[in-house]
């Protein structure tokens, strides 16, 4: 039967093909439902192509946070105001063009399933020229690119070049963006305890040597410039200033993690490097070097607390936050009052797009804040004692919706994460068991998602309360695999269940087939172990395409759904299956 328009959509048809500005429609899951021409003459689409398409790949702002985005929207528009925010949006052949971009709900939803928003752009270009003509005049006079005889600068020294550029930019380019990352490099004192400092001062070099190489390709590639320097024995600090935002902060520690991640050769012994680093960014203008370096470190420490390997991206803006620092004392009154919360994004199954279970997230929903970002507040919870009470408190949350789900027929296993700390403390893995047998699920529902850095760092140690686990009736399972040293042959030594691919092996597949024979390769050799297979960060439908080619196995992304409340999963589970093609 053919589709009658309703009068809101004749409506919204005549608004967009009315207005000379840009226009967008999208839903809650950040697909465009519909765009107007000047939309297509400002990014350079067709209109087939904009449709379908997903605000998180047009829009730079909406990228890191979508769900954060358009909580806002409801916010505002619970005031009848509108969101505006000043951006850049991405056009087909890769231009980044200055906007302001307001955001807004489109009224008379039958339901919130149906949620439609508008993005409405105004183009900025011509505003920002006279800005530009100065950037151009001032190439040349920020950071310095670090070079081999000078790569250790100290911290004073990056501090000056970074107010030197800081006050060009106030001058002729106010929208310039920095980001300072403070790494380490994990488990370093076994080099100087094996071989001895001479051989420690000589890996310590290689490996600076490696970073400054490192920063120079990613500085042609990208335009931006760099600065380093040694902070101490083993740790790092980089400075990354951008005329334009930055996109992509975690691929770009994804990528400083493959290049530290080669093999290092010192004394005739070959070592094997992994990183943990925290990113801290804003607008130059408005930014502070020591403040940016303390978030930073912050971020860094935590990622140290949960075992290494890996980046967290800290999220203030400008530099500084916009939005109240959290302390510990937030996150126990945030405790005491219930306001952490799972949220649930599914598993679906290649094949049919039926779901096969869901990831359980963890989520702040603060009354007057609304969500906020993980990035804020997982860095306190990381330093400190409160990350187990937190985890119990979301767990028990994850094993009464489940107990919901079962009592009107619904059996899906639900995935939960599991840090360092957690799986350490007797009690935390004592009161997993009992919370199961309180809600009266079966724990065999449950799968424990532990990083291969967990893994590695627990040793013999982890094998035992791996064991002890399953025994309990959980299933195991490893996350973000592929980014750090363990291989799937040493995991079959252990009672796992499933592995999910690392989400920089779907984003890197789109430009690269040995990317993707390297990814065949992890989901063949996986399943020939009997393992359940998941691809995380399924985003595209490109990316769709080519993880449905590789069999049977599940995919989690945007593709299919962002993390939702426990009620909105329910209506995603009575809605299903998703479509497959």
């Amino acid at each position: 039967m053919m589709h009658v328009p309703t009068d809101q959509e004749l409506q919204l048809r005549a608004m967009l093909d009315a207005s000379q500005e840009a226009i967008l429609t999208f839903d809650a899951q950040g697909w465009v439902i519909d765009a107007n021409a000047a939309a297509e003459r400002l990014f350079r689409f067709g209109h087939l192509e904009l449709k379908g398409a997903r605000v998180v790949n047009l829009i730079t702002e909406l990228r890191d946070d979508l769900p954060y985005f358009i909580d806002q929207i409801h916010q505002h528009a619970a005031n009848h105001q509108t969101l505006s925010l000043d951006t850049f949006i991405h056009t087909s052949n890769a231009q980044a063009v200055p906007v302001q971009l307001t955001l807004r709900l489109l009224p008379n939803n039958v339901s919130t399933s149906n949620e439609r928003f508008v993005a409405l752009f105004s183009d900025r270009s011509k505003e920002l020229a006279l800005q530009e003509q100065l950037r151009e005049a001032l190439q040349g006079l920020g950071l310095k690119k670090p070079d081999t005889a000078t790569v250790f600068h100290t911290r004073n020294y990056l501090k000056e070049r970074f107010n030197e550029v800081k006050a060009l930019a106030l001058a002729s380019a106010p929208q310039a963006c920095v980001a300072v990352a403070c790494i380490n490099i994990d488990r370093f004192k076994r080099v100087n305890e094996l071989l001895g400092y001479d051989a420690g001062d000589h890996a310590i070099t290689a490996i600076g040597q490696r970073i400054d190489a490192f920063l120079r390709r990613e500085s042609d590639a990208n335009g931006w410039d760099v600065g380093m320097c040694r902070m101490s024995g083993d740790e790092f600090a980089l400075v990354l200033i951008s005329e334009y935002p930055f996109v992509g902060l975690a691929d770009w520690c994804k990528r400083l993690q493959r290049c530290l991640g080669e093999p290092l050769e010192t004394h005739n012994q070959r070592f094997v490097f992994s990183l943990s680093a925290g990113v801290a960014s804003g607008t130059l203008v408005n930014a502070e070097f020591e403040a940016l370096l303390t978030d930073s470190e912050m971020s860094m420490r935590a990622v140290k607390m949960r075992g290494g390997n890996d980046c967290l991206i800290y999220t203030a803006k400008d530099g500084q936050s916009s939005r109240p620092r959290t302390t510990e004392h937030n996150v126990i009154l945030g405790m005491e009052r219930k306001q952490f919360q799972p949220f649930f994004q599914p598993k679906v199954c290649s094949d049919t797009g039926q779901i096969l279970g869901f990831e359980a997230l963890l989520r702040w929903q603060h009354p007057e804040r609304g969500l906020i970002p993980l990035g804020e507040f997982l860095p306190v919870l990381e330093s400190s004692s409160l990350m187990l009470d937190v985890g119990l408190q979301i767990f028990e949350q994850v094993v009464t919706t489940m107990a919901q789900w079962q009592a009107k027929g619904v059996h899906l296993p639900v995935s939960f994460n599991v840090s360092n700390g957690e799986l350490l403390s007797e009690h935390f893995r004592a009161s997993l068991s009992r919370l199961v047998k309180l809600a009266g699920v079966s724990p065999d529902q449950i799968y424990l998602e532990i990083t291969e850095t967990v893994l590695a760092n627990l040793g013999g140690t982890g094998e035992d309360i791996f064991t002890e686990l399953q025994q309990a009736g959980f299933r195991l399972s490893v996350d973000d695999f592929g980014v750090g040293t363990s291989s799937l042959s040493r995991l079959s030594s252990i009672p796992l269940r499933e592995i999910k691919v690392d989400r920089s092996f779907i984003s890197d597949v789109t430009n690269s087939s040995r990317d993707l024979e390297l990814l065949r390769g992890i989901v063949n050799l996986a399943k020939s172990l009997g393992l359940e297979v998941v691809i995380e960060g399924v985003e595209s439908p490109q990316q769709l395409s080519i993880a449905k080619s590789l069999g049977h196995l599940s995919i989690q992304g945007f593709c299919y759904s962002r993390a939702v409340n426990p009620l909105q999963a329910f209506e995603l589970i009575e809605r299903q299956p998703f479509a497959i093609h």
